[in-house]
């Protein structure tokens, strides 16, 4: 019985060997937490470290910069210039307040002029999109008057020929409208042929 729960000399190594490797690994994983401990703990130490540093290279740069500033400003010949400069400034103030004043009064004059050209152009896209065909139309009236006139000058001034009379404002029509005998140009030579031939006595010549 002695020799096997452990008394005897030849079973002690058997254990060791099976339990050691389950004593040995909480001792490796508190190993490997105290080092990532103390890897973290440094990290942020140095990153501490570098703000401070940054922070003091931040702060001594403005104060050099500052100290330049005041080394130029107390030299004699800056200081003449500063003062020439401050004294052109005052006599000069008040034109600068006129000009200004123009620029503010021309900004505010622009801005309602601007306003105003905005709703003059959105009545006229709204009155064109109202009215769009009516527009067509009324351009086509007058375009109609416009070439029934000048086919009628036209007749005032061509004896009584058939080819000038007669056929020239008929192709005329036919090239300008779609329904060439509903043309202006066929209903000026509807109106005024019979008149010409008419005061004529009815003869004509072909050409």
């Amino acid at each position: 019985m002695s020799t096997f729960f452990g008394a005897s000399p030849c079973t002690r190594p058997l254990g060791r060997s099976i339990f050691s490797p389950l004593a040995s690994k909480p001792r490796q994983c508190r190993r490997s937490l105290r080092v990532q401990a103390n890897i973290f703990e440094d990290f942020s130490k140095w990153k501490s470290e570098m703000r401070q540093n940054a922070r003091i290279a931040r702060l001594e740069a403005r104060d050099k910069q500052e100290n330049f500033k005041k080394k130029i400003v107390t030299q004699p010949a800056v200081a003449s210039m500063m003062s020439f400069f401050s004294a052109v400034r005052k006599a000069m103030d008040p034109l600068f307040r006129i000009i200004e004043f123009l620029q503010i009064s021309i900004i505010r004059f622009a801005a309602g002029y601007d306003n105003f050209a905005l709703d003059e152009c959105k009545r006229m896209w709204r009155w064109k999109r109202e009215n769009e065909e009516e527009i067509k139309f009324w351009l086509g009236v007058l375009a109609f008057i416009r070439g029934l006139l000048l086919t009628c000058l036209y007749q005032f001034f061509v004896p009584s020929s058939v080819l000038r009379a007669i056929v020239v404002p008929m192709s005329v029509g036919f090239f300008l409208c779609d329904r060439f005998l509903t043309s202006p140009q066929a209903l000026a030579v509807y109106l005024t042929a019979p008149l010409k031939f008419y005061m004529t006595g009815w003869q004509f010549i072909w050409y």
